[in-house]
């Protein structure tokens, strides 16, 4: 007697009478299937057992697609653009010295603005090498270090573009190879955003020592009035009493050099706003009052090192902030959001994948001859009947795979290779030509989180699922009607519940 002999219903088990003998039919049973066990199994028969077996298992648990190729590689390298970062302050480079990216020069104090001319002049005249955005980079004594490493493992056209000058016909000085280093190159750009967000996290810390500060001592800028001890109180008392606002005092970092550099403007008799140059305090102030000038001017470069809001993204300033569209206004632009890294579709047998469900599907079809587009326009799918279907159908394919391990383990042969994937597809194919199994309301879950595909799913032609087709309105309804019409108004009249 095999196992498909012996499988049967329990309608089929009501016929054989009483409880002994139902007894005595289950041990025989329990017999048959431990003998049947020990005999090995085709693989088709575990596809078929696992075909069966997969709408039982538990459909709730998290899984997770595997990271697209693309973004695990940036991830991969912003781990090692961090740990090298993190490595720079032990180099062997003095904390003021700044080296050249090619050869053994040194340069003290890249800060100071003729000493990074000529820093940035060496690298063009001596290497022909060109750093664009140079003012954006956060740390360019780090942005160095690590580039000069980069460049001793690998030759620089590897990470370059490289210019060629005097290449026209008409050309007839000789030509020359230059090399820029820009953020169009990924590795170049995580590094300016990882200095970017080291930069910022060393700002908030300053700024939290300075708001914990208790020692400061300030005379107001405009008045004889002291502060001691909260700096927010100093920018309170101007902003209240002489109408000089400066933002929230909470925006600010860097204030004592902040407060200074606005105190030598006016020692200097210059107006905060115009910059025009005055004979005195007195005409200084007057003037400031009467053109309502009492604010700083937003077109000075200077200041914005003092505010916080110009370190939060990579080449963007409170302007370019200010001046982007509000999302939350109606102004919406989705045009990007269909991004390739986080839209990538993966195929369902394979590993393969895809930045677009189209060559998804053609992938399939071609490799595994399972056509998703003809098999959803046969069957008329609508798009949540495809969003079931898809998700029995990785469900079902984990299961095959998880068989196929275990038949590996027992028998030590290869694993499953692209053979393997066209098997499981042809069983697929068997086991969805009938709705019963896959159109099922647990597969409303996503088998995988991160599964893209279901978000891209054709959603304009096919039926409407049925338990989302009918809305019942109140309107029209006859309420005395279906009261008199109900069963529990003659158990009422008769007190049944009494």
């Amino acid at each position: 007697m095999s196992s498909s002999e012996a499988a049967c219903s329990s309608d089929d088990l009501s016929e054989f009478g009483s409880k002994e003998t139902l007894r005595n039919f289950s041990e025989t049973l329990t017999l048959t299937v431990e003998r049947d066990s020990e005999q090995p199994k085709e693989k088709d028969e575990i596809l078929a057992e696992t075909l069966d077996n997969a709408s039982n298992e538990s459909i709730l648990n998290p899984l997770n697609l595997p990271e697209p190729i693309k973004l695990r590689k940036i991830v991969e390298q912003s781990s090692k653009n961090a740990k090298v970062l993190s490595e720079v302050s032990e180099d062997t480079f003095e904390p003021n010295k700044t080296p050249c990216l090619f050869c053994d020069q040194l340069y003290d104090d890249i800060t100071e603005k003729a000493t990074k001319s000529e820093y940035l002049c060496h690298l063009i005249v001596e290497h022909k090498l060109v750093i664009a955005d140079v003012n954006l980079i956060a740390d360019l004594r780090k942005y160095a270090i690590y580039w000069k490493r980069r460049f001793g493992e690998a030759p620089i056209e590897t990470f370059c573009a490289v210019i060629k000058t005097n290449s026209g016909q008409k050309d007839h000085h000789p030509s020359e190879m230059y090399y820029l280093l820009c953020d169009e190159i990924p590795e170049d750009r995580i590094l300016r955003e990882e200095l970017q967000m080291i930069r910022l996290k060393e700002l908030i810390d300053i700024q939290t020592k300075e708001r914990a500060d208790t020692g400061f001592e300030k005379m107001c800028l405009f008045c004889t009035k002291f502060f001691i001890g909260n700096r927010n109180q100093l920018f309170i008392h101007m902003n209240e009493d002489h109408k000089f606002n400066v933002g929230h005092p909470h925006n600010l970092v860097f204030i004592d050099e902040f407060l200074k550099q606005i105190e030598q403007k006016l020692a200097d008799f210059e107006c905060l706003y115009c910059d025009k140059v005055f004979k005195d305090r007195v005409s200084l102030i007057e003037h400031m009052r009467k053109k309502s000038h009492r604010r700083l001017n937003p077109k000075d470069k200077s200041y914005d090192k003092y505010y916080i809001i110009n370190y939060l993204e990579l080449g963007k300033n409170w302007e370019v902030l200010q001046n982007e569209p509000d999302h939350l206004d109606g102004g919406d632009d989705w045009s990007g959001w269909d991004d390739e890294i986080g839209q990538t579709a993966v195929c369902f047998y394979c590993v393969s994948q895809f930045d677009a469900h189209d060559k998804l599907f053609d992938h399939m079809k071609d490799s595994h001859d399972f056509d998703f587009v003809s098999l959803k326009k046969d069957m008329n799918l609508s798009f949540y009947q495809q969003v079931k279907m898809v998700n029995y159908i990785r469900r079902t394919v984990i299961q095959l795979k998880k068989s196929d391990e275990a038949t590996v383990v027992e028998t030590d042969v290869e694993s499953p290779g692209i053979s393997d994937c066209n098997k499981y597809a042809s069983a697929i194919k068997r086991c969805i030509s009938s709705s019963t199994k896959w159109n099922q309301p647990q597969y409303y879950f996503p088998t995988y989180e991160n599964d893209t595909l279901l978000c891209q799913l054709d959603d304009k032609e096919g039926l409407i699922e049925p338990e989302d087709n009918f809305i019942i309105g109140e309107d029209g309804i006859d309420c005395k009607a279906i009261i008199n019409g109900s069963i529990l108004t003659d158990l009422v009249v008769h007190g049944y519940f009494d």
